[in-house]
């Protein structure tokens, strides 16, 4: 049977919903190429990227593909994809909001300690001379990332925007900078801080 149904029709076709729970994949991919643009804008309200939206709807879709014999054919299957993305891209959300916020922490900590171990003005031109000549070894899309974390609080999707690259990039340069940082200045390391 060819579909070329609204999500309206979908929502309320036990026999596609049927289909799927078998594990028909044209009624599985009639599903992804309904859905998954809206589900992508719905997740983007939540997260605040584009990037990090396609990736909560895929692991909706692969949610759905898991566990398609538990779906029942008298289920709104439009709600059923929205809640579950909405439930996705909230964990994400909360969780790069966590991450950056401990990242911010451990920098603030590693800087601070130092610091406060400084007996005189010397010491701690020395301990700001080996931050910044840590921060120079990094490459400058690197750098460039991890002081638009330190310095603006940005969170990854508006670095990923402003610098026009994925958010998954951004995450990447700044996990680097985190090991080089820890690798060159010692101290506490960001698991420590994920506690």
């Amino acid at each position: 049977m060819a579909y070329s149904a609204s999500s309206k029709n979908l929502r309320s076709d036990p026999q596609l919903i049927a289909r799927l729970r078998d594990g028909d994949t044209n009624a599985f991919n009639l599903l992804v190429s309904m859905f998954g643009g809206v589900l992508i804008g719905h997740a983007s309200r939540i997260v605040g990227s584009v990037d990090s939206a396609r990736e909560v709807v895929q692991d909706v879709f692969l949610e759905v593909w898991r566990t398609h014999e538990h779906i029942e054919p008298h289920w709104d299957i439009t709600a059923y994809l929205y809640g579950l993305t909405r439930r996705r891209a909230v964990d994400v959300a909360r969780s790069e909001k966590a991450t950056s916020q401990r990242e911010y922490r451990w920098v603030t900590e590693v800087v601070e300690t130092s610091s406060n171990e400084v007996s005189d003005v010397e010491e701690d031109a020395r301990i700001r001379a080996s931050l910044w000549n840590a921060l120079s070894e990094l490459s400058p899309r690197c750098r460039e990332v991890f002081m638009l974390v330190w310095d603006y609080h940005l969170p990854y999707a508006v670095i990923a925007q402003q610098l026009g690259i994925a958010e998954p990039t951004v995450r990447g340069h700044m996990s680097r900078a985190m090991q080089h940082l820890t690798d060159i200045l010692g101290g506490e390391t960001k698991e420590d801080f994920e506690e």
